[in-house]
């Protein structure tokens, strides 16, 4: 079983722990303890599961909320203003919970984002045909080897010139990423950079996953979106920042 086919089983799994005996799911909880990629979504789900459980839970429904929709305002001796109806206050709890599910929601597709990000460079890393050259291509490399670049500051380039006299370019999700193999302190690094656009929000990570021998840092600026990996450990990587 491989990560896709386990987060496609994973998502019926229920959040309250009820499902924990269920042989249909023994195989893909078991790839999710062996993978900290899946592991971490796997949480993150779970999470945003019981979250909206719990929102839910805590509004309590009026006792009169099902007849004061079906029949509307009734005219009484003191007409009471229409925000104070206990089903306008009902509904608008509603709307807030869904706001706050909304906020939720984009933050766990954000981390989702930076995990599909992880993946594709531990695996191209690991299969992937390095390399690259032209003048841009050692300019940028000679910067990232110095020990006084921290790349948390981000990096003042333009991808499409480096693609276009050298570096590497591999295209993920409908995004041309670029590729800078360089080292730093005996170890090996590949950067892979690309123009952030939709990909994900800006000033996300950094956040560190290990896949095999494949430790990866992603994170995103204004501008750009970063994943660096190497074979190192993840404490080689958040030197570099």
């Amino acid at each position: 079983m491989d990560n896709q086919e386990a987060r496609f089983i994973l998502k019926a799994y229920r959040s309250n722990g009820a499902d924990a005996g269920d042989p249909a799911f023994r195989e893909a909880l078991e790839q999710a303890q062996r993978d900290p990629a899946l592991r971490e979504w796997f949480s993150e789900q779970q999470a945003l599961d019981q979250a909206v459980a719990g929102k839910l839970k805590s509004i309590p429904a009026p006792a009169s909320l099902r007849e004061s929709i079906l029949a509307g305002a009734r005219a009484g001796s003191v007409r009471r203003s229409w925000w104070r109806s206990q089903a306008w206050l009902a509904i608008a709890a509603g709307l807030m919970v869904a706001i706050g599910l909304s906020f939720a929601w984009r933050q766990v597709k954000a981390g989702r984002a930076l995990d599909r990000l992880a993946e594709f460079a531990a695996y191209d890393l690991l299969h992937g045909q390095h390399g690259g050259r032209g003048e841009e291509v050692h300019r940028l490399v000679a910067m990232l080897e110095d020990r006084s670049t921290h790349l948390a500051a981000g990096l003042n380039i333009d991808p499409q010139k480096l693609g276009a006299t050298g570096c590497r370019s591999l295209s993920f999700a409908g995004h041309e990423f670029i590729e800078i193999c360089f080292a730093r302190n005996g170890a090996e690094f590949h950067l892979y950079l690309a123009r952030r656009g939709d990909l994900v929000p800006a000033g996300k990570g950094p956040r560190f996953a290990q896949a095999g021998k494949a430790s990866t840092m992603v994170w995103s600026d204004a501008n750009f979106v970063y994943v660096v990996a190497g074979d190192s450990g993840t404490d080689r990587l958040r030197a570099l920042l």
